[in-house]
């Protein structure tokens, strides 16, 4: 399976450190031109999966597709400037032409650089993850997760029209935004962000295997839960707004943090009642082995931002019906377990200090401008791993 970058007369490869299955096919002259030649020949000689074009193969894409057609290419138009190709035999080709791409397309893009550099980034994506590069970094992203060898694989489509499976989770859980008290009247803070926050989260949570069903008052592990708290003034940060009946629903992940404290110290609230339940006994940490390698895969810096960007759409991603993994009770519990550590982050600096962050976004604690740096990054644990925080220095809000 190889990656080719075409040239108006030439092939461009990697050849720096390029897995050993890409190799070059020098087209005959006079027939750079023809998309649908060139698919063939790539496609025949080397088993190309992956083809970019660095120069308009037409004049539009209309004309482009209807003569992939003609040459015996079922073609799809996926993402602007990728195709999907595919052959009754069932051989499938990504296929990308540049000029068609929004310039911030980070692969492919034309603020990326010349041909040859291009290709050589689809070789590293390709070695990294085991998978071409297509479409955007998200939709690559997927196909890794899907494509990475596991003992047990999770169901990734949780409906399906054609037997009228209709699955909706309960409820639909956001990213932690908290703003304290007084916290509009800050101009800057100083600001701590958690590093790969998700993909962090992807490796350390457990997973529902298949879609989570209705248990009432006698909840499996894994999946959601809906409680009323005795106190509601008493409540961490990441909890959110309660509905009319005074219930919120959330996921494991959350309701493990609400009722038992860390280092088994035994429970931390007994004012929670369990009102209902949608849960499953079958799960694991399912996206862990995917997720370190992603993580070794950072260490590349050219396509560091990329592969970051890639696990947050996918993440993403996993909400929208129309993706490869719909999964959005899985999506849900990873926000979730991201919200949950960065509020207990929170809650170490209010239990060592007393001073509570004025600003929560996301991945990200401010606190005021005059707290001492070193003891809240002493408490709030600073380090260099994925999962750490990172001080980011005085921002503004």
């Amino acid at each position: 399976m190889g990656v080719y970058v075409l040239s108006p007369m030439r092939l461009h490869y990697s050849p720096m450190d390029s897995p050993t299955d890409i190799r070059a096919v020098q087209p005959p002259p006079g027939l750079t031109s023809d998309p649908v030649t060139l698919l063939n020949l790539a496609h025949r000689e080397a088993g190309a999966s992956a083809i970019v074009f660095d120069y308009l193969p037409a004049a539009g894409q209309a004309e482009f597709v209807a003569r992939l057609w003609e040459g015996g290419w079922h073609t799809q138009v996926t993402e602007g400037g990728w195709f999907t190709c595919k052959r009754q035999a069932g051989e499938i080709v990504f296929v990308g032409v540049r000029p068609w791409v929004a310039p911030e397309e980070p692969m492919i893009g034309p603020t990326v650089g010349p041909a040859h550099l291009v290709a050589w980034m689809l070789c590293r994506w390709r070695k990294a993850t085991d998978v071409h590069y297509r479409h955007t970094p998200g939709a690559a992203t997927v196909a890794s997760i899907r494509a990475q060898p596991r003992h047990k694989h999770p169901k990734w489509v949780l409906r399906n029209a054609n037997t009228m499976d209709y699955w909706e989770p309960p409820t639909k859980l956001v990213d932690i935004h908290y703003i304290g008290r007084g916290g509009k009247s800050h101009r800057e803070g100083h600001r701590w962000d958690m590093r790969s926050a998700y993909l962090a989260a992807m490796a350390a949570a457990h997973l529902p295997y298949d879609k989570p069903m209705p248990t009432g008052g006698a909840p499996f592990e894994y999946g959601y839960f809906r409680v009323r708290l005795g106190n509601p003034l008493d409540r961490p940060y990441w909890l959110s707004r309660p509905d009319r009946q005074g219930t919120r629903w959330m996921t494991h992940e959350g309701y493990q943090d609400l009722i038992y404290a860390p280092m088994g110290e035994g429970p931390r609230r007994t004012d929670v009642e369990l009102i209902d339940s949608i849960t499953t006994s079958d799960g694991g940490r399912w996206l862990r082995s995917w997720a370190e390698r992603w993580r070794d895969a950072l260490l590349e810096p050219r396509l560091r931002a990329v592969l970051k960007r890639g696990y947050a759409e996918a993440v993403g991603l996993m909400a929208v019906e129309s993706g490869g993994i719909f999964r959005p009770d899985v999506r849900h519990i990873i926000g979730q377990r991201v919200a949950v550590q960065i509020a207990r982050r929170a809650r170490e600096v209010k239990q060592g200090t007393g001073i509570s962050p004025i600003q929560i976004n996301v991945d990200s604690l401010y606190y005021p401008t005059t707290v001492d740096v070193a003891q809240v990054s002493a408490l709030i644990g600073v380090g260099d791993k994925i999962g750490q925080m990172r001080y980011e220095g005085v921002q503004p809000l």
